[in-house]
């Protein structure tokens, strides 16, 4: 009787020691593997963005910091169990600023919640995570926007008629899933985009609807990408929308593989209050 109590007290005796060692061991390879992070990124330039980047003219005129960020954090992406996971915690670890960190990882979390919400699942295209979605009527699409297909152009003064369009795309991304290039929902060729001189190659105004203002962004990531007068590229693919949502503004974007945003609209609801209430709100 005392041999087998003796030998009951050795097993959890040793359990428990079992367990503390692995435990330990766990923090410890997670804190070191965090101080390697930092250790290995600590000679690399700091990359640091001031102000709201759910702004487009702020991201756009600092996209040549932006990408080098965003590079660095996908290192780390993967999936597992049909969710994006990343191995990082903090800017810190990657010597980049918060703000760039929450915008990138708010992304991914987003695109997880439409996983486990049951919109689609996540499939590697281009090197590039994306959402594929089952439920796309693709015969209502392009549902009497414009007559055979025909594609608008943008023109640099034409608020209400740039707003327009621009609503009607991303309409079209939200509610049927439309996810083409960017060369597929308007005449960017015979569109009016200018540089900004600070990154950017677009167009943008605003809108007075009223005492309200509401106002529109669209962007050629080609011409930036790969060169002036560039438009079918892989960086115009639209792969998701964000909905940012404040006191005032908020913002519906369309955006391509790096997450930059090719359209964003800023107060859609003003423009057109029906739609534009869904857009802010979801159905």
């Amino acid at each position: 009787m005392k041999s087998h109590l003796f030998l009951y007290r050795s097993y959890c005796c040793v359990c428990v020691f079992l367990v503390l060692f692995f435990l330990g061991c766990t923090e410890d390879d997670t804190e070191e593997r965090l101080f390697s992070l930092e250790k290995f990124y600590a000679d690399s330039s700091f990359l640091e963005i001031q102000g709201d980047l759910n702004d487009p003219h702020v991201i756009w005129g600092n996209v040549k910091t932006y990408l080098p960020a965003f590079e660095r954090m996908k290192r780390y992406l993967y999936v597992k169990d049909n969710r994006l996971c990343w191995d990082v915690v903090s800017g810190a670890e990657l010597n980049i600023s918060a703000n760039i960190y929450d915008y990138i990882v708010e992304r991914w979390k987003r695109m997880n919640r439409q996983v486990e919400e049951g919109k689609g699942t996540l499939k590697l295209c281009n090197n590039h995570y994306r959402i594929i979605y089952e439920d796309v009527d693709a015969s209502r699409v392009f549902e009497n926007t414009y007559e055979e297909r025909s594609l608008p152009s943008l023109k640099q003064g034409s608020h209400e008629w740039n707003m327009r369009v621009l609503f009607e795309l991303t309409w079209r991304v939200y509610k049927y899933h439309c996810y083409e290039n960017l060369k597929n929902h308007i005449d960017i060729k015979n569109s009016e985009f200018i540089g900004d001189g600070i990154g950017g190659v677009n167009i943008y105004g605003d809108v007075t609807v009223g005492d309200d203002f509401c106002g529109y962004f669209c962007c050629n990531a080609c011409a930036f990408m790969e060169g002036d007068k560039k438009y079918d590229c892989e960086f115009n693919n639209i792969i998701s929308y964000d909905r940012i949502l404040g006191v005032s503004p908020w913002y519906f974007q369309v955006e391509n593989p790096q997450y930059l945003p090719l359209v964003s609209l800023r107060n859609a609801d003003k423009f057109e209050f029906e739609r534009g209430q869904i857009l802010r709100d979801g159905e």
